[in-house]
């Protein structure tokens, strides 16, 4: 269809109990980036590529503003206990969800939690 914006697909790479934190830029298909103040994100990962509910979720990360997002910046803080996963390819989506409650899929992809050597 012309004209249907389709989330960004970004894959996320990290080692098995890493707690950076993942930030993404918010921006319009032009590259703008988006004044995001008034808005939510959250993030979930699962096993499977498609699931068909939630409860297999292994977390789910609720954004937060690097600054005030004017910046459209938005930061996911995963715990190590939520980073403490067996090592495999995982999928994820972000959604963000407007002032009016509307929610939209803006990105996914795989996140890959890779085995780390330092315990």
């Amino acid at each position: 269809m012309a004209g249907v914006v389709q989330p960004v697909e970004i894959d996320i790479c990290r080692k098995r109990g890493d707690t950076e934190p993942v930030v993404i830029t918010v921006k319009d298909a032009s590259g703008t980036v988006i004044d995001v103040s008034g808005w939510s994100f959250r993030l979930a990962v699962d096993p499977e590529p498609d699931p068909t509910g939630s409860a297999n979720n292994l977390f789910l990360l609720v954004g937060s503003f690097v600054t005030d997002g004017t910046d459209g910046q938005v930061t996911f803080d995963p715990s190590p206990a939520e980073m403490d996963q067996t090592p495999d390819t995982y999928f994820y989506d972000i959604e963000r969800i407007d002032g009016a409650g509307k929610v939209r899929t803006i990105a996914e992809g795989k996140f890959i939690i890779e085995q780390d050597v330092t315990k």
